[in-house]
């Protein structure tokens, strides 16, 4: 091909490549066009449906889980937990607008049970929350970057109930700079993923010591403690539901019955796996407390059911200084109300058996009585049955024999024995040797 003709076909070739590209953009801006065009609930619900379709698909692997490559489980977890992230952070934007318009004002329905009617396998006090944060975002423009950062998946919705808490609590002691310095502040604080959700907490309150003086801190405490409360729902198939709302102090207290060793796993009398859910023994552990109030007569010893630690500089404790104590799950306590605690605490003498405290009362009476429940206490520091960690405070004094047998209301006739032990104990009759030494059953 002479030069001439090779210059022309290299001509029409880049015009044709030209024409190409500029059609291939026009489209591709055309059909940019058309997206935006399309009405934006339409989009969202196709991307909804696309998504819904992928996880379709991925429970029907899930359903051939066994088939799954261990090195490919770790790797699928964490994707649905970002899966799981994304979707709170999906229903916080749809609840936040839906605020914004007041839709659930529509039906007369608060903005939980709006939602509850719509995602009704939501758990409500994650609703709870995101309607807490929805009204605070909206109601208050400054805390707009808190909005941002739950709809953009920065952190969880959980994290943003805490910092709008506080926040709460100091707007009418700043101004508009001040507030926006805090918001921001505490907006990077939850979204930095190396702070504890207990740090986070910390923090909250570091914010509101140094913000509020005593006489609002103390407002704010009675705040809390007005806003105390039991609601009851009834449920179908016979089942209630309880929702107690618990100032920092009583909530200490609950979370302490409810994670002490009442509601770890207990195994069964041949070391069998404790069967029971978490939520089942959390349960348990509350109504073994609450029973035991109802169920004592009058003239049963009051002995303290459980024992709250806090940890808080001493100083703190001792002096009038806007400290704060933490207990071990994790509550907020103020040193006010530590202080309270201490000096509501039962203390329990070692030195036992004087000549007015009589240890032995054979027929006289059925139940141990107060020096005798302490002495039990000392001498088997706990439940006797052989592998039971459940502390003294939690057990109550059996009688072996059985009192309905002939027992006798006297130390060597008395055991500490759990509520599961002590059922067991009787449903299959057993015995132990009981000495100054401790309680020995005998198994069969």
């Amino acid at each position: 091909m002479d030069p001439e003709s090779l210059a022309h076909e290299v001509l029409v070739q880049d015009a044709f490549e030209a024409l190409t590209a500029g059609m291939v953009a026009e489209a591709r801006e055309a059909a940019v066009a058309a997206e935006a065009a399309r009405p934006r609930g339409e989009v969202l619900g196709e991307a909804l449906g696309q998504a819904a379709g992928g996880m379709a698909r991925a429970g029907e692997v899930l359903g051939e889980v066994a088939r799954v490559a261990s090195g490919d489980l770790g790797g699928a977890l964490g994707r649905v937990g970002a899966l799981g992230g994304q979707v709170e952070a999906s229903l916080f934007s749809i609840a936040a607008e839906a605020h914004q318009r007041g839709l659930h004002h529509e039906g007369g329905f608060s903005l939980v049970d709006w939602m509850a009617q719509a995602v009704p396998w939501a758990d409500r006090v994650l609703l709870g929350r995101v309607a807490t944060v929805a009204a605070a975002c909206n109601l208050h423009r400054q805390n707009a970057p808190i909005a941002a950062a739950v709809s953009a998946g920065a952190f969880p919705v959980r994290r943003a109930a805490v910092i709008c808490e506080a926040l709460g609590k100091v707007r009418g002691v700043l101004d508009a700079d001040q507030y926006g310095a805090y918001v921001d502040i505490l907006t990077d604080a939850a979204a930095n993923p190396d702070l504890s959700d207990l740090q986070l907490r910390r923090a909250t309150e570091r914010l509101l010591e140094l913000v509020l003086d005593r006489p609002q801190r103390e407002r704010a405490e009675r705040a809390a403690h007005a806003q105390r409360g039991v609601a009851v729902l009834r449920r179908s198939g016979g089942m209630t539901r309880f929702v107690i709302d618990a100032p920092p102090g009583q909530a200490a207290m609950i979370t302490g019955a409810l994670t002490s060793r009442l509601a770890a796993p207990t195994p069964g009398p041949e070391g069998e796996p404790d069967e029971r859910s978490a939520t089942q023994r959390r349960f348990d552990a509350f109504v073994t407390v609450f029973s035991r109030g109802l169920s004592c007569p009058q003239g049963t010893p009051q002995i303290a059911r459980a024992t709250l630690f806090v940890t808080m500089d001493l100083d703190d404790l001792r002096e009038d200084t806007p400290g704060h104590g933490v207990s071990l799950g994790g509550d907020l306590l103020s040193a006010a109300q530590v202080r309270q605690a201490a000096c509501e605490a039962e203390v329990i003498p070692v030195i036992l058996g004087g000549e007015s405290q009589v240890l032995d009362l054979g027929r006289a009476r059925r139940l141990a009585s107060p020096e005798q429940v302490k002495a039990l206490y000392l001498r088997d520091g706990g439940c006797t049955f052989p592998g039971c960690t459940v502390p003294a405070q939690w057990t109550i004094a059996h009688h072996d024999p059985w009192w309905s047998h002939g027992g006798a209301t006297d130390l060597d006739k008395l055991a500490l024995l759990c509520e599961r032990h002590h059922t067991h104990v009787h449903q299959n009759d057993l015995r132990a040797s009981i000495d100054a030494t401790g309680v020995t059953w005998h198994l069969r």
